[in-house]
């Protein structure tokens, strides 16, 4: 089992449905973790969040990632419409950075999980509560 904090309290984003960091472990035994969020709809209005509308997602949230050296400052946005359609955008002054390949690989691993843990979820939840 991956070791999991929930920390809802720790956002400050409003609009935050789903939150969950996930403990990294690195190859050169530095302390690593990656906070995946999940965003509110209706979010969907701010400016940061127009890539998301510009792919119509189905969902779409925040990654912010801890103890990488060269990943981007600012948190990573994410936006999904399937399994095999998410898309990953870095904002803001980090614009010109690219995701560091280990860091794809920690996403890539990460992604399902939170995914499973979170996401569906709360999808489900705002589906039979509409």
């Amino acid at each position: 089992m991956l070791p999991i904090v929930e920390d809802p309290l720790s956002s400050t984003d409003t609009g935050v449905l789903a939150r969950r960091e996930y403990d990294a472990p690195r190859l050169d035994r530095s302390k690593a973790s990656l906070v995946f969020s999940l965003m509110a709809p209706q979010d969907r209005t701010e400016d940061r969040w127009t890539f998301a509308r510009d792919l119509d997602a189905d969902a779409f949230g925040l990654i912010e990632v801890r103890g990488i050296e060269g990943a981007p400052r600012l948190p990573i946005l994410w936006a999904f419409n399937s399994p095999d359609e998410i898309a990953l955008a870095v904002s803001g002054e980090d614009a010109d950075t690219s995701i560091p390949i280990d860091l794809q690989l920690l996403i890539d691993h990460y992604m399902p999980q939170f995914f499973s843990e979170a996401v569906e979820p709360e999808l489900i939840r705002l589906i039979t509560s509409a």
